[in-house]
């Protein structure tokens, strides 16, 4: 059975593009107009993940430069790693092993819907996976946190990609990809491609995620046909207004008001789909016509 969502918005740009199948979602976020026809190719596959434990990419960090692996999270701002021991990871980040680390010293709290970190901000030289170029980049180095990593989903630090609005202790914190457009020399544009489970050798219990995270644009290797917009009502989280929801094609034609008494944020960071109790009645209803 294929579940297709299909969410537009008629605005001005800025703007962004959700498709979302049951296992393929391809955004793209347009920080402004999109252009451009650059060649993508080597930044492909650069996502991992497990099952319910989201996607992550490796970065390279310090000098001489040491790997971490990070989650993509539209759904915040702060580029966080550890750096102190901790029960549910294998490793973290040595500060003291960077000759490039600078300590602002500003000491910063995050929480999230489940979990938080406390930590020290910092700066330093951040190289992402298969991308030429690097950024000096603001870096909270995580010295406490509750119920924020899992164990074994080798990730060690979360990537936020949304905007300073959100930033914390407060939004003069700026972004990784920001600072990576400014120094980098980037397009103001990123894409992220999610594929879902990826079966290894017939290993059933063994399952991992793959995906790609383009920085600086949009791959046109990875999606057919056109790609569909939809504005950013407010520039903190990526906020967009949905206008309807369609199950196996077929719209819920609920009120546009069912679907915003809450705003709605894409955010990558979060393997669960929340609605509101009316939506989700009605999306339960038509995946049940399919079924039965």
């Amino acid at each position: 059975m294929g579940v297709q969502f299909l969410i537009r918005v008629k605005r001005k740009l800025p703007s962004k593009k959700k498709w979302l199948s049951s296992s393929f979602l391809f955004l793209l976020v347009c920080h402004e107009l999109c252009v451009g026809t650059k060649d993508f190719v080597n930044q492909r596959h650069n996502l991992r993940g497990k099952p319910g434990q989201g996607y992550y990419i490796e970065v390279a960090i310090g000098t001489p430069p040491q790997k971490i692996n990070v989650l993509i999270d539209t759904g915040s701002s702060n580029f966080a790693v550890a750096a102190s021991p901790n029960k549910d990871l294998d490793y973290y980040f040595m500060r003291n092993g960077s000759s490039s680390y600078k300590e602002v010293g500003t000491k910063i709290y995050v929480p999230y819907t489940q979990g938080n970190w406390k930590g020290v901000l910092a700066t330093d030289l951040v190289k992402p996976k298969s991308l030429n170029v690097s950024s000096r980049s603001n870096i909270a180095f995580i010295t406490e946190s509750n119920n924020f990593f899992i164990n074994g989903s080798n990730w060690q630090g979360i990537l936020g990609l949304a905007y300073a609005e959100i930033s914390r202790p407060d939004k003069s914190v700026t972004p990784f990809f920001d600072s990576l457009v400014s120094t980098g020399g980037l397009d103001n544009v990123f894409s992220l491609q999610l594929c879902g489970l990826v079966y290894k050798k017939d290993q059933m219990s063994d399952l991992e995620m793959g995906g790609t995270l383009t920085f600086g644009g949009k791959d046109h290797g990875l999606y057919k046909g056109d790609i569909y917009y939809t504005p950013i009502h407010k520039q903190w989280y990526y906020d967009i207004v949905i206008v309807d929801v369609k199950v196996g094609g077929t719209s819920l034609n609920l009120d546009c008001k069912e679907y915003n008494f809450d705003r709605t944020i894409v955010d990558s960071g979060t393997t669960n789909l929340r609605l509101p109790l009316k939506v989700f009645s009605g999306v339960v209803s038509k995946v049940k016509s399919f079924v039965q």
